[in-house]
């Protein structure tokens, strides 16, 4: 299979004095604006605080909750207590935040979802009892009823 010179010699025409941080796809190039910062760089995927999709933490007090501007709240839900013989789903919020990521990038929606909303990781439900089904279920709707009460798009992320 051959090369055609012609679209070689454009190429070099205009990819020739990249240095590799150029993007010159716009749909990636406003990505890249909102996460980069001038210098170039961006927070690692394994450093910092670990969150939810790498969101800002905000801590929202239980009781008199403000939840100020924010448009979408991420909270965890670690909690097992509706399965039996199969622990360890209350560790799911933990492990999630923890996970490293390749980038805040959403292939379906072209954009970095944390980036055009404002988002913050609120924490976890703050449960009563960690032995309690009936009694965590009430936390669970108490909580998530406050998100929604203040025009807030609640997403949890949990256990069971």
């Amino acid at each position: 299979m051959g090369y055609d010179r012609g679209k070689l010699d454009a190429l070099r025409r205009k990819y020739g004095e990249s240095h590799g941080g150029e993007m010159y796809d716009p749909k990636f190039r406003k990505v890249a604006d909102k996460i980069f910062s001038k210098s170039g760089t961006r927070l690692a995927p394994y450093s910092g605080i670990p969150t939810f999709l790498t969101a800002p933490y905000r801590e929202i007090a239980s009781e008199n909750p403000d939840f100020g501007d924010l448009q979408v709240a991420i909270i965890g839900v670690p909690m097992d207590l509706g399965v039996t013989n199969r622990p360890g789903s209350r560790f799911g919020p933990r492990a999630l935040r923890a996970i490293e990521r390749i980038g805040p990038y959403n292939h379906v929606l072209e954009c970095a979802p944390t980036h055009e909303l404002r988002v913050a990781d609120i924490g976890d439900v703050p449960f009563q009892s960690r032995y309690r089904l009936e009694t965590s279920h009430e936390d669970i709707e108490r909580r998530i009823n406050q998100i929604v009460v203040a025009g807030v798009i609640p997403l949890s992320v949990g256990g069971d």
